[in-house]
């Protein structure tokens, strides 16, 4: 008797399989239809988004390398501004000293008579 109640069991239970079946069978696929459908959709936005976190990540890089080359090219900018303030002090100040260290050429030629001057003297 127990095996005949399990059949009968089994009977029911595939009897009751066939009239959900009839009943929300063809809902049922088109709704595990649509599961599949979103669970495809949702893989390829993942591998979207992993494309475009990659991408992301090489702009930071590319800009993060932009931004230090920038600041050591303002870096040399500014020392090669400093190096040419430098040069222009030292050449104003040699022109500076050049000039006060000049010799008028009307003294050289008033030395240059009193030097006749005296040697004229001299052989008299």
């Amino acid at each position: 008797m127990p095996a005949q109640k399990e059949a009968l069991k089994g009977q029911n239970f595939d009897s009751i399989q066939q009239i959900r079946d009839i009943i929300v069978g063809e809902e049922l696929a088109q709704l595990k239809n649509q599961i599949r459908q979103l669970q495809n959709e949702c893989e390829q936005l993942k591998n979207q988004l992993a494309v475009l976190e990659k991408k992301l990540d090489t702009d930071n890089q590319l800009t993060t390398q932009n931004l230090e080359n920038l600041t050591a090219s303002t870096l040399d900018r500014q020392q090669i501004y400093s190096l040419l303030d430098e040069i222009k002090k030292d050449i104003e100040n040699k022109f500076s000293d050049l000039n006060e260290k000049k010799v008028d050429k009307s003294q050289i030629g008033e030395v240059f008579i009193q030097w006749g001057m005296k040697v004229k003297q001299t052989n008299i």
